[in-house]
């Protein structure tokens, strides 16, 4: 399979190299990129959590969060790397999933999720539904501020390291802001099922 994986991504770059690109957005690209693909370009990358926070799929990282009884959760950008949901962190923001409207979620499903059948159980709660959808909700418009504040010099990439505008290394800019203002201004965010499943 490495070797179609391989195969695949020597193609992909074959058709990179012809735009010669600064920068490239992984958003549902769906692969994992080779070493060689991460080392050759700068490709951004969303993960589904926030920095430090859970690894692996969108189900493992909602699951996780079920499972730890999280407060938080968000969604960050960054750079793709060899190492899986670990490169430099250009953005990211983060929201409530206790309190409001999150609350009945928690003391109907989650209980009922963690018991018995497992994963399986949690992923058709509607606890699940709802931090994926407020997940997805923000996705977009964090692509669109952090590419806007690359645009301006707010970040920079610097020899795949992400540094502010003085020119020092950081961990990633918080976007809070700018993601709920998008959020306010009818920012296209529109959930289809294929999304959430």
């Amino acid at each position: 399979m490495s070797d179609v994986r391989d195969e695949f991504h020597h193609n992909v770059m074959k058709t990179l190299d012809k735009f010669s690109p600064e920068t490239s957005v992984l958003a549902g690209y769906g692969l994992i990129t080779s070493s060689e693909m991460c080392k050759r370009y700068t490709l951004l990358n969303l993960h589904p959590a926030l920095p430090g926070g859970p690894t692996g799929t969108w189900k493992q990282v909602i699951d996780k969060l079920i499972q730890q009884r999280s407060s938080t959760h968000g969604v960050m950008v960054h750079l793709a790397t060899e190492h899986l949901d670990q490169g430099p962190v250009l953005s990211y923001t983060s929201f409530p999933i206790a309190g409001g409207s999150f609350d009945p979620l928690w003391s109907s499903e989650a209980d009922k999720a963690t018991s018995g059948n497992g994963s399986q159980r949690i992923e058709e709660s509607e606890l699940f539904k709802g931090i994926r959808i407020a997940g997805i909700r923000r996705e977009r418009p964090l692509l669109v501020e952090t590419l806007k504040a690359l645009a301006s010099g707010r970040i920079k990439i610097i020899g795949h390291q992400v540094q502010d505008t003085q020119g020092n290394q950081i961990q990633g800019i918080c976007l809070n802001s700018e993601v709920e203002i998008a959020l306010t201004n009818n920012f296209p965010t529109d959930v289809s099922d294929a999304e959430i499943i």
